[in-house]
């Protein structure tokens, strides 16, 4: 009885959605399949798999503003940094396999602030080089 989704209230909308998502059913439509966040290895006491996933798209960042030099892989480059800042080397296809979770803070950190740094910089030589 309402003129617009605006004007109905919280429980109001739920019993909608509901409604909707029966006459679906009925209707044979199966409901869109919801996406389940990437699950990254983990190892007890080591790095999460949130805390990876979150160092991945901080390298993808990082990779957009500052491409790497002689076209390394962001895998590559992930394990670099972290053998240069942590001492511990590990392949590509699992490189926080030896870092424990305080060291995943640390990485991630240090990450966002390369990420930024790199993006700082081709902003600033954006301009420079426009003026």
């Amino acid at each position: 009885g309402k003129d617009s989704i605006k004007a109905l209230t919280f429980a109001e909308a739920g019993k909608v959605a509901a409604d909707l998502a029966e006459r679906q059913k009925l209707a044979g439509i199966a409901p869109p399949p919801r996406k389940k966040a990437k699950q990254h290895p983990t190892t007890p006491g080591g790095v999460t798999s949130e805390q990876q996933g979150k160092a991945w798209a901080l390298m993808y960042e990082l990779q957009k503003f500052d491409p790497p030099i002689g076209g390394a892989g962001v895998g590559d480059r992930l394990c670099g940094i972290i053998t240069k800042h942590f001492g511990v080397s590990a392949p590509p296809a699992q490189p926080f396999r030896f870092l424990k979770m305080a060291q995943g803070i640390e990485l991630i950190q240090l990450l966002g602030k390369m990420a930024e740094r790199a993006e700082l910089k081709s902003l600033h030589e954006r301009r420079a080089g426009h003026g």
